[in-house]
């Protein structure tokens, strides 16, 4: 019998080296003065992504895999208006509470995990608009990571969280608050229009939040 479970381990383990290791990859060409950005949070809405571009996006849009990595909840953005220049706030049992972080989908490194996310395309000079959209963000290079792809022409890039702002979250949402409406940007819109197997994909390979940090959130900008 030990021989049996044995010979079961042995297989399935070489079945998922396999599937990470394809040594038969597709060619992906990214074009001179172009660059691939990968989208696995609300760059996975192509219309947030035009309006981060202010134009109508036509190029690739790919569902794709990135070896050595999954989703979590732990990029956390101080509310004291210091990075964004408005304070946010909900309200429970008529009382204004401003939180202390606001919480977003960051990725990080694991080794035994593959997540799901999307690719696309964008000239070279575009890259400055991303970059400052993403605070608290540093861009990293991905090339290598790609389950499905081998990129040639240049380089697939990905926002990960600065150590500066990478938290672990709390059940208390004074603590740590996530934005009901990035979730439905997210998690409804996104994975909606990339159909159902990519969203059960998606929460196979994000590591959930507490449910007592989601809020309706409203702002209130700091004058100058």
């Amino acid at each position: 019998m030990k021989n049996v479970y044995l010979s079961i381990f042995i297989l399935t383990n070489s079945i998922l080296v396999f599937c990470q290791t394809s040594p038969n990859k597709e060619k992906l060409f990214v074009p001179n003065g172009k660059v691939a950005l990968i989208g696995y949070g609300s760059l996975m809405s192509i219309a947030s992504m035009e309006k981060t571009l202010g134009h109508t996006y036509t190029d690739k849009f790919i569902p794709i895999h990135i070896n050595g990595f999954e989703r979590v909840w732990n990029l956390g953005i101080p509310n004291n208006g210091t990075l964004v220049p408005s304070l946010f706030y909900y309200v429970m049992a008529g009382d204004t509470i401003f939180s202390k972080q606001l919480v977003f989908l960051n990725i990080q490194e694991n080794r035994k995990k593959s997540m799901n996310a999307c690719l696309f395309i964008i000239d070279t000079v575009e890259l400055k608009k991303f970059d400052e959209r993403e605070i608290g963000y540093k861009r990293i290079r991905l090339n290598s990571q790609i389950k499905e792809f081998e990129i040639v022409g240049g380089d697939v890039f990905a926002y990960i969280g600065l150590p500066t702002f990478t938290i672990k979250t709390t059940d208390d949402p004074k603590d740590n608050v996530i934005f009901r409406h990035y979730i439905k940007l997210v998690e409804e819109d996104s994975l909606l229009a990339l159909g159902e197997q990519f969203r059960n994909e998606y929460y196979l390979t994000t590591l959930p939040y507490s449910p007592k940090i989601l809020m309706t959130i409203k702002s209130k900008p700091i004058k100058k």
